[in-house]
This record gives structure tokens, C-alpha cells and sequence, in this order.
């Protein structure tokens, strides 16, 4: 029984790829380059770099901004799995954090002009029973 390539694609990528206009910087080594964020996923990302690197099979560092605050910056450890002339397609190493995916949400509602209701696992909190 073969499957449709669609299914099997589907399959593979972790969550739903959003469009994500957003200047990011991409560090690989002691490489340094300024780069645009297409689009995002809870698995990775499409990103379009300024200037055509080697950057095949290699494992850097996404910083993606989130207001003038460097330190509100999420650092994304990513593994390029395509490399299309100026475009980049990468997995994240690691799943991204609730604050990462909360902030990413608030960037979709900017672009979008329109708050957008944040739907997905939520921490519980837990209080004391107050005698």
C-alpha cells in the first residue's frame, strides 16, 4: 500500500507552519549573518539568508528579536536539513519553550493586525489550599 507524498509530509513536520515576516541573525561557528524568518513551525523553520553561505548539514544558533529588550531574544538551536541557494530550511533541536511559542503568537497577532486566541498546552499552576 503506497501513500500520497502529501500525507507523508505531513507526517513529518511537527505543528503547522505559519508565515512569519521577522529580521533574524543566524551564528554558525565564529560566522555571524543577518537573515529573514519566512515562516515557523513547533519544528522548525524557513529562512532566507542575506548572502548564499555553505551551511549544509550544520548545526547553528537562531536569535530571533522580540522587541528592543536583547535579552527577550529567543536563541533557537537549529540542524539545516535543506539549503536552496539563499533559502534554508531548519529543524530545531530542541522543542520550543511555552514563553517562545507565547511570543511567536504575539508576533503572528502584530503582522496580522488582529489578536489571535493562544491555543496549546498550558503549564497548570498549582496553589495552596488556603485554610
Amino acid at each position: 500500500m503506497t501513500r500520497n507524498t502529501e500525507e507523508v509530509s505531513s507526517e513529518r513536520r511537527l505543528g503547522v507552519r505559519v508565515e512569519l515576516r521577522k529580521e533574524v541573525r543566524i551564528d554558525c561557528d565564529q560566522m555571524e549573518s543577518a537573515a529573514q524568518l519566512e515562516q515557523i513551525s513547533e519544528g522548525g523553520a524557513l529562512i532566507e539568508l542575506a548572502v548564499s553561505l555553505e551551511l549544509r548539514d550544520r548545526t547553528l544558533r537562531v536569535t530571533i528579536p522580540f522587541g528592543r529588550d536583547p535579552a527577550a531574544a529567543a536563541i533557537l538551536p537549529a540542524r539545516v536539513v535543506r539549503l536552496d541557494g539563499t533559502a534554508l530550511a531548519l529543524r530545531w533541536l530542541q522543542p520550543l519553550d511555552f514563553d517562545t511559542r507565547f511570543k511567536i503568537a504575539r508576533l503572528r497577532e502584530c503582522e496580522a493586525g488582529m489578536p489571535r486566541v493562544f491555543i496549546g498546552a498550558l503549564p497548570m499552576l498549582i496553589w495552596p489550599v488556603l485554610r
